[in-house]
């Protein structure tokens, strides 16, 4: 198995990059972003212009109200001095006649009536009365009250008109941001496009390619200098991987990597090809443990003791041959991740003759003890001979003894003597 071919399957499994946000359009936010923006700003603008609008209206309201009440006061002098009921009646009708007076009441000194009409108005109303004089003396009062409804409505149709014109500019703005946003953004995001194409691809040069504005000039730099990192350390990385490879490959002991957690085979050898009889693409779909003969021991060595050295375990070729193996194991970390890496030896030509040492072994020990028991049986007989002859030799020293007692003397010498020089 290549490296390439597991960064590849790396690759494929992916990182959660961005995975957390969703899909996002920068045109789409910018627009948003500004037409908040403008709706709040407007909205403000038209708050603030409606406050003062409705406030300038209640002071010029406050002001005709006072200006109608004096005009009244001088034009109904004569009327009333006069007691014209008919003129006092056709100046209070002329004047009612206007939108904005809603309550009109003109009386004499003596409260006599002269006039007086109302209208139903449902707004709030802005009252003066007036003295009428007529040479400093009273002859009269007059009562006006103006109604706010003719301002109001005024405002209202101003700010109707003023949030149409805003919400027209709304409309283009959007139109106009959302040509201008993409028109402006297409040529940076073709760059950039461009850019994730060559860095996947493995082209880390930018220098054929310009930045579409100025404000990405200093990502583009900061690209440019990753791309250049980037380029030296795959180089130390295909040099590393080379050497890797020459030593991986040139091993003869057999050699796997192996994910811990789900004994996947990930790497082997050619030295592991030609012991098993597996191909590269048989080993890639077998697990650690379909090569041995004994597999919950060999799961819970890698799982448990990965830097372990195993004397002897019997393993599985492909073809059913069942061998003994030392397996001398280490745990790494191999393209990010922690994997298991094992050097497998064929130790069958040692185990025969082990086996064979420890038969020749268990001969000669057979071999001695025997002998052993014989001489051990030679040592028996020699001693009971001596011990026989002891008594003999004391039976006849004993004889002598009496035949010297006896005034006899022993015609032949010991004969034990005799056997002993001649022995």
């Amino acid at each position: 198995m290549s490296m390439n071919d597991s960064n590849k399957s790396k690759s494929k499994r992916g990182f959660p990059v961005f995975r957390r946000f969703g899909k996002q359009s920068i045109s789409k936010n910018l627009t948003i972003g500004l037409l908040i923006t403008v709706i709040v700003i407007s909205a403000t603008a038209i708050s603030i212009s409606f406050i003062i609008a409705s406030r300038n209206a209640s002071v010029q309201l406050e002001d005709k109200a006072e200006q109608f009440a004096i005009s009244l006061s001088k034009i109904l002098r004569t009327p009333l001095w006069n007691i014209d009921a008919e003129t006092t009646k056709d100046i209070g009708t002329s004047y009612f006649i206007n939108e904005l007076i809603a309550k009109l009441k003109i009386v004499d000194s003596r409260g006599k009536v002269y006039f007086e009409m109302n209208k139903e108005v449902n707004a709030p109303l802005i009252s003066r009365s007036k003295e009428v004089l007529h040479k400093d003396k009273l002859i009269g009062h007059v009562y006006i009250s103006l109604t706010s409804s003719y301002y109001k409505e005024i405002s209202r149709q101003f700010m109707w008109s003023i949030t149409i014109t805003i919400l027209m500019n709304l409309i283009s703005l959007f139109v106009i941001i959302r040509f201008l946003l993409r028109r402006y953004l297409q040529s940076p995001l073709n760059y950039f496009s461009e850019v994730v194409r060559n860095y996947g691809s493995g082209n880390y040069e930018l220098a054929v390619l310009q930045a579409p504005a100025i404000e990405f000039q200093p990502f583009v730099t900061v690209l440019s200098e990753m791309g250049e990192r980037i380029t030296v350390q795959m180089a130390e990385l295909q040099k590393s991987e080379e050497k890797y490879r020459i030593l991986f490959e040139s091993e003869s002991d057999a050699l796997f990597v192996v994910d811990p957690e789900t004994l996947d085979i990930l790497e082997e050898n050619k030295a592991a090809v030609n012991l098993y009889g597996y191909s590269h693409e048989e080993f890639l779909r077998l697990k650690a443990t379909n090569l041995s003969d004994e597999p919950k021991e060999t799961e819970k060595a890698i799982k448990l003791d990965p830097k372990t050295e195993v004397p002897i375990r019997y393993h599985r070729k492909k073809d059913g041959t069942i061998f003994p193996v030392e397996i001398t194991a280490s745990e790494i970390f191999l393209h990010g991740r922690k994997v298991n890496i094992s050097a497998i030896r064929d130790i069958t030509e040692r185990k025969q003759m082990q086996d064979e040492l420890e038969q020749h072994r268990e001969h000669l020990e057979e071999m001695v003890q025997k002998r052993t028991a014989e001489l051990q049986s030679i040592v028996n007989s020699m001693a009971g001979r001596e011990v026989r002859m002891a008594e003999l030799k004391e039976t006849i020293q004993k004889l002598r003894t009496q035949l010297e007692e006896a005034g006899q003397t022993p015609v032949a010498d010991d004969p034990l003597k005799e056997a002993g020089s001649e022995k």
